[in-house]
């Protein structure tokens, strides 16, 4: 894998996936390092070196019945951790701590927060109901 974006996209898809040395350092998120750990991989396991007959020994290896099954585990409990259902109470609290507002006072700030413009947001005012 050459780029975060087929890595998160192989996450989200719990598929099994192994990376190019250049992208070793995303392994260093402690959900992946917890992961990792979890299913008895290590680091080494799934990176490849950018020669030809490294990454032929690396997909030979990760195609392995058993290893494939631990790297198909990995990506699955990766992408439980990062589950938006999971994540999203934390998020509400880190955004919204400091002052109580109603629902729909906090909905309306984090769309605005993620900069999500929908049609009905244009002229809406929260002081206008």
């Amino acid at each position: 894998m050459s780029s975060s974006g087929s890595l998160a996209t192989a996450i989200a898809f719990k598929k099994p996936f192994i990376l190019s040395k250049k992208l070793a350092q995303l392994l260093n998120a402690s959900d992946i390092q917890y992961a990792l750990k979890q299913i008895g991989l290590n680091q080494n396991d799934i990176i490849f070196s950018l020669k030809s007959k490294n990454l032929i020994k690396a997909v030979k290896f990760a195609l392995r019945p058993k290893i494939n099954k631990k790297l198909i585990a990995l990506s699955k409990l990766i992408a439980e951790r990062r589950s938006f259902m999971r994540l999203s109470p934390n998020l509400s609290n880190v955004l919204f701590y400091k002052e109580k507002r109603s629902s729909k006072t906090s909905m309306f700030n984090f769309l605005k927060f993620l900069h999500i413009r929908l049609p009905f947001f244009e002229n809406y005012s929260l002081n206008s109901r």
